[in-house]
């Protein structure tokens, strides 16, 4: 099982990408995909399993493996969320026990700030303008993949709008 987990989190989690306070609903979508790959996004919603006094041994030893069973799984949620995002807003955040704490956090921050992310995006899309500097194509590449972040926040452009843009920004001469 652990080899298995360690894998999936190898292939999974090392394919996202950071994140850095911009398009929170994608990677928030992304993260809880794959926190539920590996089978720690329960920590997420439930609270750390107690053990009551006055119990049986047996019950008592079964809480306490289960206990022992969720500690272990948030301590894997919390450090792939924190791997998942940039390191100056994971620190900000490393200091935080439990992983619901840090994702908590999160939400409250960003789910907000989506509008922001959005006119961010916008506003990087009209301002874009191609250098005489650098070579075409990678310059036409990097505006197409502002259209696709508009995309992604469910603001997609027409065709002709995007080549209009593309023309409209090349270099004079």
């Amino acid at each position: 099982m652990e080899n298995s987990r360690a894998s999936l989190i190898d292939t999974s989690f090392n394919k996202l990408e950071k994140f850095d306070g911009e398009h929170f609903q994608i990677w928030k979508r992304k993260v809880t995909l794959n926190l539920q790959l590996v089978d720690v996004d329960h920590v997420l919603i439930e609270d750390e399993p107690t053990i009551s006094e006055g119990g049986t041994v047996d019950a008592i030893a079964a809480a306490l493996v289960k206990q022992s069973k969720w500690k272990r799984e948030n301590i894997i949620c919390k450090l792939l969320i924190l791997n998942s995002m940039e390191d100056s807003l994971a620190e900000s955040y490393s200091k935080k026990v439990k992983a619901k704490e840090i994702w908590d956090s999160l939400g409250k921050l960003y789910e907000d700030d989506e509008n922001r992310s959005k006119i961010f995006i916008v506003e990087k899309y009209h301002k874009w303008l191609f250098e005489d500097e650098m070579a075409m194509l990678p310059q036409v590449k990097e505006f197409l993949k502002l259209r696709q972040k508009l995309d992604d926040e469910k603001m997609p452009l027409v065709d002709k709008f995007v080549v209009g843009g593309i023309v409209s920004k090349l270099p004079a001469g």
